[in-house]
């Protein structure tokens, strides 16, 4: 063994080191890339999970989209008959305003009326002469 060491020079040696090196680091590789192969086959199932959690959370968005779609119809439709009913509220409330004014009014001329009679039972008007014809002559229009 001597003599092959002896027969070998530096460039040789450096050679030899680099191939038990890689030898070394090959054998490394080779054990030790059971380890990565399972956590490549983990994250692959994990990934599989996640992506039938996707498809499931797709499915369920749809379904709330086409519910949130049919709420917005309804919600667009009674605010139609709301706006409807205020609209006739309105009307009503008007109507009701100007029957008021109205009964006021005949209230009014009622009073009015009523105070005139009474005046006349107590005060009644004592026409003479040219008085009395000129009345005579206006109610008998």
């Amino acid at each position: 063994m001597k003599e092959i060491l002896s027969k070998l020079d530096i460039k040789t040696c450096i050679i030899i080191l680099l191939f038990c090196v890689s030898g070394v680091f090959f054998t490394m590789y080779m054990l030790g890339g059971d380890n990565h192969r399972k956590e490549i086959k983990q994250l692959q199932k994990k990934n599989k999970e996640l992506q039938k959690e996707k498809e499931r959370l797709q499915s369920e968005f749809v379904v709330i989209m086409d519910s949130i779609s049919a709420d917005s119809l309804k919600i667009v439709k009674l605010n139609q008959e709301l706006f409807e009913v205020n609209k006739k509220l309105t009307k009503k409330e008007d109507d009701l305003k100007k029957s008021e004014d109205e009964l006021k009014n005949m209230k009014n001329s009622y009073d009015k009326t009523k105070k005139e009679i009474e005046k006349l039972k107590t005060q009644p008007i004592k026409r003479t002469g040219s008085e009395l014809l000129q009345s005579i002559k206006e109610k008998t229009k």
